[in-house]
């Protein structure tokens, strides 16, 4: 009995260390597993702290993104808009170039129209009294004449009817002398009788064209002119208006009127661009120019002649004209 009263006493307090040993097993499991759990909770708070500061700075990245955005579509804008500017500037500084540039030229031709005109009016002015000078010396002359006539009728013993009396005398001679003085000699006849040609309304343009270069060929240079320029006049677009314009120059630099010849010879160049004068008129002008003195405008209208029309004759005489200029 006692044994059996041991036993169970062992066996008791043999569970009741194990539920003992159970229970601090359970509470330290409990605990631990408490630990675990706090540690994930705040893993999870961790976590979404730094998703919630993810999304704010994706969407500071993303204003800043926008902001970039905006930025380089406003420096575009700008950038386009200086551009736009700056082209439009450059268009009109183009054009206010060209304009100074026509200004220039204009300038330029008034300033020649100026000299031209100078120069003109100073040969016109000296030819006037030269032939006011001459006309004093006839006139001076002109009794002397008179008297020589005189004495010429009555030493050859005309006749009475020859013999001028007195008074009557000096009216006869002067007459006569007078008719001496005005009536033209016989190749201003001639010219007379063949001038109106050109005058013909129903003259056609060839013949017209030959006519006034066969009056050229008869140093009837004033006469050739006209016909030229009426041809010009009448019939601008003609295939030969250029050659009759060319040949207008060559009448003024046969009467050594240089300056004219220059200008005829640049409408040559202008007004017909694609003729067969044009090389030709470039040549003379320089010839003409050279003729007035002035070197410098030969050379340019020279080397220009060459680089525009290096095949051709003229350009071969144009070489051999700087040579010998220089």
């Amino acid at each position: 009995m006692a044994n059996i009263q041991s036993k169970q006493a062992v066996w008791s307090a043999g569970w009741l260390i194990v539920f003992s040993l159970f229970f601090l097993t359970s509470c330290a499991y409990d605990q631990q597993f408490m630990g675990v759990y706090e540690e994930i909770r705040v893993l999870n708070q961790r976590v979404a702290e730094l998703q919630d500061q993810n999304a704010a700075l994706q969407a500071q990245n993303e204003d800043r993104m926008e902001l970039d955005e905006d930025i380089q579509t406003q420096k575009d804008k700008e950038i386009s808009a200086n551009l736009e500017k700056m082209n439009s500037n450059n268009v009109a500084l183009m054009m206010e170039f060209d304009q100074l540039k026509l200004e220039l030229g204009e300038v330029a031709g008034r300033i020649d129209d100026a000299e031209f005109l100078i120069r003109s009016r100073v040969e016109r002015d000296l030819e006037n009294q030269d032939a006011q000078d001459a006309m004093q010396e006839m006139l001076a002359e002109l009794p002397s004449l008179v008297s020589r006539v005189e004495q010429m009728e009555r030493y050859l013993d005309l006749g009475a009817n020859s013999i001028p009396g007195e008074g009557q005398g000096e009216g006869v001679s002067g007459q006569a002398a007078s008719s001496a003085l005005e009536s033209p000699p016989p190749d201003e006849v001639e010219k007379q009788d063949t001038a109106p040609d050109i005058l013909d309304p129903n003259i056609k343009e060839d013949e017209l064209y030959e006519i006034s270069l066969d009056l050229f060929k008869q140093d009837r240079f004033g006469e050739a002119s006209a016909g030229f320029q009426r041809l010009v006049d009448d019939h601008p677009d003609s295939d030969i208006a250029d050659n009759a314009l060319f040949w207008i120059g060559e009448c003024h630099m046969a009467q050594q009127h240089y300056e004219l010849a220059i200008l005829v010879y640049n409408d040559v160049v202008n007004k017909y661009p694609n003729g067969n004068k044009v090389p030709n008129a470039i040549y003379r002008q320089a010839i003409a120019f050279l003729k007035l003195d002035d070197t410098i405008s030969a050379k340019l209208l020279l080397g220009k002649l060459i680089e525009r029309f290096p095949a051709s004759e003229e350009a071969r005489m144009a070489k051999d004209k700087l040579s010998q200029i220089e």
